[in-house]
């Protein structure tokens, strides 16, 4: 898994098992490029179980956001996800 702040230069999609989920048109051993994976990412969000969501995954797509702009991060995503629910 990536150290916060840092992207590797491929992506092996097997080892997020969320990401794997939004690229389900992929072959099963697909490595993409950060940008590719950030795109896919941006796209499906929204598909994505973040209850069941690991650390390492959630490192990478941080690392993604930050790497790629997106301003609305998982933490984000997190609270508003609360907030709606009438928690947090």
């Amino acid at each position: 898994e990536p150290a916060p702040g840092s992207l590797p230069g491929e992506i092996e999609l097997a080892a997020y098992p969320e990401l794997r989920k939004l690229a389900w048109q992929l072959k099963d051993n697909a490595w993409l490029r950060p940008a590719e994976v950030a795109g896919f990412n941006a796209r499906n969000r929204r598909h994505l179980n973040l209850e069941v969501i690991g650390e390492g995954e959630r490192q990478l797509m941080e690392t993604l956001d930050q790497a790629f702009g997106r301003v609305d991060g998982l933490k984000g995503r997190d609270a508003s996800r609360s907030n709606a629910c009438g928690g947090g």
